[in-house]
């Protein structure tokens, strides 16, 4: 009986053994940490040649020595796959590269320096939600205490928030973000706070964004960024008097930002003083004179302060801007900017701006011409300007065919018709084609 249990121990130590020994084989120790001192001297010839920025011979050296979990004479050494993973990254081989930092990764888990790289790894690759969790977990892992560690935990916990709001996360990245702050590292980042306010905004969290924002403020008080982002929030809600200081102080600070000027206007417009708006969206247009709506409400507001020039110039900038690369639309624009010519006394160029909206809205150049009808507004605008050059039989044709096709325009356009009418000595004077030429092409 001795004897069959010192035989049945002797068998159980035997095959115990040969169980580590082939998990040693196949299956390297895991790893508290992958860069490991005694593997460098091994891996030597392909660090300099990383280091001599020779990426391409170096993914060949690092290929050749530890391309997989069975290939090459240093793939029991984490280290060899961690430097192969920056080998393969730097020659642009994302195949190799994915292989060795995945391999990496299960020899050395709880490594934070793996975890955060596979990370950014993934991010490069917009796989964010992967990409978030290896950043929340690498903080985890994070040592503060090491050399670098408190920054290392910073930037990890920053990275998972940022990766958080590339998915419209809010909620996971603002929880994140209020890690950072609690980090050594971070509590006196601005950025941070004008990071959270954005997304507290976004999610309607008003009183929230601006605490946040202000909080951003104490660290920067000069930022015109936060400046604005701060005003932003005021005139969601409504408050435009605590909106307007801090657009004027943005403004003063950065005097070549546009979307302060632009900004500014806005709460000017919306708190009744054109002057005030017009002068901003004046600075606006020069520090970036192809912003279409710029233009169009700098040509409104000078519309609204009978500057008529300035609105027909602004307008017709907005319909210039608004229709490069087009055919078709922005008639509305280019009619209004006729109709501010013609306040201005300029006939000749208020007939062509009017002639040019109704070629843009021309029927034949309608993605469906079945369903397009010509407008007449355009028609009656054109015969009022042919009746104030003194073009009576280009006025008669076109106040005829609008009231053709619509019969309410009489109120508008009679009292010109009749007298285009009176001028051609013929009160039965026909339309001539103008209806045609107003839905199938402008002719002369």
């Amino acid at each position: 009986a001795i004897r069959r249990v010192l035989v049945a121990l002797l068998l159980l130590a035997v095959s115990s053994g040969r169980g580590a020994a082939e998990a040693g084989s196949d299956a390297p120790l895991e790893l508290d940490t992958c860069v490991q001192n005694r593997d460098i001297e091994a891996l030597k010839e392909g660090l300099q040649l990383v280091y001599n920025h020779q990426e391409g011979k170096a993914s060949e050296w690092f290929k050749k020595n530890c391309y997989s979990r069975s290939e090459g004479e240093h793939r029991d050494k984490c280290a060899c796959f961690y430097w192969a993973f920056r080998a393969h990254t730097a020659a642009n081989d994302t195949e190799a590269a994915n292989l060795a930092i995945e391999i990496a990764m299960e020899r050395a888990p709880k490594d934070a320096k793996i975890r955060t790289l596979r990370g950014e790894h993934l991010a490069q690759a917009e796989k964010f939600l992967e990409a978030a969790e290896d950043f929340k977990l690498a903080a985890e892992l994070q040592d503060p205490k090491e050399e670098d560690g408190e920054e290392a935990l910073m930037k990890q916990l920053y990275n998972a928030a940022t990766a958080y709001s590339q998915l419209g996360m809010a909620e996971e990245a603002i929880e994140m973000f209020r890690k950072v702050l609690g980090t050594a590292e971070g509590k006196e980042k601005w950025s941070v706070h004008n990071s959270i306010g954005l997304l507290l905004y976004d999610l309607g969290r008003y009183p929230e964004a601006i605490q946040s924002y202000n909080l951003a403020l104490e660290l920067e008080s000069d930022h015109t960024a936060v400046l604005r982002n701060l005003a932003g929030v005021h005139m969601r809600v409504g408050n435009l008097k605590e909106a307007l200081p801090l657009l004027q102080l943005a403004a003063a600070r950065d005097p070549a930002s546009f979307e302060s000027w632009y900004y500014l206007a806005a709460v000017h417009l919306e708190s009744d003083a054109p002057s005030q708006a017009a002068a901003a969206l004046r600075k606006a247009t020069l520090i970036n004179g192809n912003h279409s709506e710029a233009r169009r409400l700098l040509g409104e507001t000078c519309a609204q302060l009978e500057d008529w020039r300035c609105a027909a110039r602004e307008l017709s900038q907005h319909a210039r801007i608004r229709t490069i690369g087009s055919l078709r639309g922005r008639c509305d624009t280019l009619s209004a900017a006729g109709a501010a010519l013609v306040e201005a006394g300029e006939l000749d160029m208020a007939k062509t701006a009017v002639t040019r909206a109704m070629q843009r809205c021309d029927c034949t150049l309608h993605a469906d011409p079945a369903s397009c009808a010509p407008n007449p507004v355009f028609l009656l605008d054109l015969g009022m300007v042919e009746s104030a050059l003194g073009d009576y039989a280009g006025a008669n044709a076109s106040l005829s065919a609008a009231l053709e096709l619509d019969g309410e325009l009489r109120g508008h356009l009679l009292p010109d018709l009749l007298l285009a009418r009176a001028a051609l000595a013929d009160f039965s004077a026909a339309p001539l084609a103008r209806i045609e030429v107003a839905g199938g092409g402008l002719g002369g």
